[in-house]
């Protein structure tokens, strides 16, 4: 990969931090989507944000450990599209838990956009890692200028639901 190495890194974090600490996705989600838990017992508003406040901040300790390791790797871009492929991964755990514990009752489409939205986001990570490990420096640099965008949307979206953690990018 040409150009400076702390350029790449600095794309990276960038990356990483437009993701918005919680909720992404590498895709692979069922068609029940969110309806599973919220039929069952959907939790109160209050129950929602704790319970996915506390999902994000596991999430956002593995999101330190990673940007760490990103920085660390410096160009080598083999390592790098690991180190993606792994966030990916839990990205996409992270949006299964937060799928699990179903929307309050009132939220439902705003908590289901968010997941949606947020797997879309996990897969241009994976798009990412993937550019990265051929080589494609001006597919990863639009993928990163894309996910930029997708990462406010985010974090205005999981505001909009009340979340502390989840929609905080200070992390």
């Amino acid at each position: 990969m040409s150009g400076p190495r702390g350029a790449l890194a600095t794309s990276l974090a960038v990356l990483l931090l437009a993701l918005g600490g919680c909720g992404e996705d590498g895709g692979g989600s069922d068609a029940g989507g969110a309806d599973t838990a919220t039929e069952a017992e959907a939790p109160s508003t209050d129950e929602f944000i704790e319970q996915g406040d506390e999902i994000c901040m596991e999430f956002d300790e593995v999101q330190e450990e990673l940007e760490a390791d990103i920085e660390a790797a410096g160009n080598d871009t083999d390592e790098l599209a690991a180190l993606f492929e792994e966030f990916a991964d839990e990205a996409e755990s992270t949006a299964d838990e937060l799928e699990e514990l179903g929307a309050p009752e009132g939220q439902e489409d705003e908590v289901e956009e968010y997941i949606s939205d947020s797997r879309e986001q996990i897969d241009q990570l994976r798009d990412a890692g993937e550019a990265l490990a051929d080589g494609d420096t001006e597919r990863f640099t639009s993928i990163v200028e894309e996910g930029e965008a997708k990462g406010d949307e985010l974090q205005e979206q999981a505001e909009a639901i009340g979340f502390q953690e989840c929609g905080d990018d200070s992390s």
